[in-house]
């Protein structure tokens, strides 16, 4: 009966001790038992993801590891290893002057590899913050003092280096189950700690005044900048201006040569046009000239003036009279008086004779002129 009650007090009191813990959000846990291995001690192989509730008997202990990102900086008080200082990763440049840097690490456990970050790494968060520190403190030192003085003041070269410590903490911190984000630089100081614990930033000064000189001569060279743009924006509408003048001009130009072209050619034109009329003029007249100088010619003149004579009708006549005495004498007399007394009515008759003859053709199909007596 004793043996009993000795076996049920002790089944209330493991009950009573025995715990129910819930895992929180972005938490794993592992569950390690302080038994034999005979027994079944050591770490278990099931891993209590988030929101899970696990039972912990008093001779158990749940580890709890982080999976989230985390990160670690350098360069602010109670953001490096050491919490309670401004604590910055301090080495030297290539070139041996002291430099502190500024540095964010990021890193999270890997999941899949829990059971082996808590058996080598640590069993808690603050044991795995401490080795990520020191090596990264480490890889920080040995990239970024591979740089010169110049090199920290320019941001290809800083992140080259930046970018050799992500590779370098992936490489070593890989393995153990950490991955490594990012590795992000935020700034630098050439300061020298001296050996009473003052802090010598006598350089640092000298290079802030310098930067201070350079931004200054930025930004006036900005200001100039802005006021050659604006100039070359007045000089851009103005030569805009000459251009669209220049392309009036050229327009009403062409509109006048092309109006003197047409007027020329119409010129040209009406010129050969008279000139083809003369021409032709010309040849009518050579041809009467050449008929006039024929045997007919006689005939044809004596028509041409009858004809005249009879179609201008006169009734006054002047007549140079023969007696010699110089002058001009006007007589009054009638045309069939006039006809008489020049003997024209023969002429009268002969171009009637001649009218009445049939007209002979030439050699060449022209009517041959008519023969005089």
């Amino acid at each position: 009966m004793k043996r009993l009650f000795q076996i049920f007090s002790l089944t209330v009191l493991t009950l009573t001790l025995t715990a129910c813990q819930e895992m929180k959000q972005g938490e794993f846990g592992v569950v390690y038992s302080d038994l034999p291995t005979f027994l079944g001690g050591g770490l278990k192989d099931k891993v209590v993801e988030p929101g899970e509730r696990e039972v912990v008997f008093p001779w158990e202990e749940l580890y709890r590891v982080d999976t989230t990102r985390r990160s670690i900086s350098w360069g602010g008080k109670g953001e490096g290893s050491d919490t309670q200082v401004t604590d910055f990763v301090e080495t030297r440049t290539l070139d041996g002057n002291e430099v502190d840097l500024a540095i964010t690490v990021l890193y999270k456990v890997d999941q899949a590899r829990l059971q082996h970050v808590i058996q080598r790494v640590g069993t808690t968060d603050e044991s795995i913050r401490r080795l990520v520190a020191s090596v990264a403190r480490a890889d920080i030192r040995t990239h970024m003092n591979a740089l010169h003085t110049k090199d920290f003041f320019s941001p290809e070269k800083r992140r080259e280096a930046v970018e050799q410590v992500k590779r370098a903490l992936s490489t070593r911190l890989g393995p153990e189950g950490i991955i490594i984000d990012d590795v992000i630089y935020n700034d630098h100081r050439f300061e020298r700690r001296l050996g009473d614990g003052t802090v010598d930033r006598s350089y640092q000064e000298q290079i802030d005044r310098t930067q201070a000189i350079n931004q200054e001569t930025e930004q006036e060279g900005k200001k100039v900048a802005t006021v050659v743009e604006k100039k070359r924006g007045t000089f851009n509408e103005a030569q805009a201006r000459v251009n669209r003048i220049v392309e009036q001009a050229t327009g009403f130009k062409r509109q006048e040569e092309l109006l003197g072209d047409a007027y020329l050619a119409s010129k040209k034109n009406e010129a050969e046009q008279i000139r083809a009329v003369g021409l032709a003029e010309v040849e009518g007249l050579q041809k009467q000239i050449e008929a006039m100088k024929g045997p007919g010619g006689r005939a044809l003149l004596r028509q041409a003036i009858a004809k005249e004579l009879i179609s201008k009708n006169p009734q006054f006549v002047v007549i140079n009279p023969s007696g010699g005495k110089g002058g001009v004498e006007l007589n009054r007399l009638d045309t069939n008086e006039l006809i008489r007394q020049s003997g024209l009515f023969a002429v009268a008759g002969e171009l009637s004779r001649e009218m009445a003859k049939p007209v002979e053709k030439g050699p060449e199909g022209d009517a041959a002129p008519a023969k005089t007596p």
